[in-house]
């Protein structure tokens, strides 16, 4: 199965047949390409986990939980928390705040969309970044928060209708 693409790597006016077949060369670190709208996210390796590192892209930038699971890329999930406690330790999280920052935490984009609560509305825009991670609960998902300009995050629980950004690792 092949789509069209408009404007992908050419000018708007051509269009461009996009299949999986795209990503048949391709290696973490390099980027990987979203076939289906044309998107293309950075990739990096961190302790044997190949991750995006920019929030995923689907009908929007923040997602539902079942829109994250189901929006995934074919050989791409969502991340566990154990998955994320390693990135962030790696990228120089949860260590002593008079290290000096790694290289690796300038690979990875922490952004800070904030969140979508369903009954207050936007949350934390421009201050917290919230990600989803992997949940078995069909009412409450799992996420992490990271404040911007601080090396800490938090875990927590919040409702599976909350729409937050979402970031996929490879099978």
């Amino acid at each position: 199965m092949t789509l069209p693409i408009k404007g992908f790597f050419n000018s708007p006016e051509e269009f461009v047949m996009l299949s999986p077949e795209i990503n048949n060369d391709w290696t973490p670190g390099v980027d990987w390409v979203d076939w289906r709208n044309g998107m293309t996210y950075s990739t990096e390796e961190f302790d044997g986990v190949v991750w995006m590192t920019a929030n995923f892209m689907g009908a929007s930038k923040q997602m539902s939980y079942k829109e994250a699971e189901t929006t995934a890329p074919e050989g791409w999930r969502i991340p566990t928390i154990n998955e994320w406690n390693k990135l962030l330790e790696k990228t120089g999280f949860s260590s002593d705040p008079n290290q000096i920052i790694p290289d690796d935490y300038y690979l990875f984009n922490f952004e800070s969309e904030g969140y979508q609560d369903p009954l207050m509305g936007e949350i934390g825009v421009n201050q917290v970044g919230f990600f989803w991670t992997q949940s078995s609960d069909n009412e409450n998902g799992n996420y992490i928060s990271i404040p911007n300009r601080e090396l800490n995050y938090n875990h927590g629980k919040i409702s599976t209708m909350a729409k937050m950004a979402v970031r996929y690792v490879k099978d």
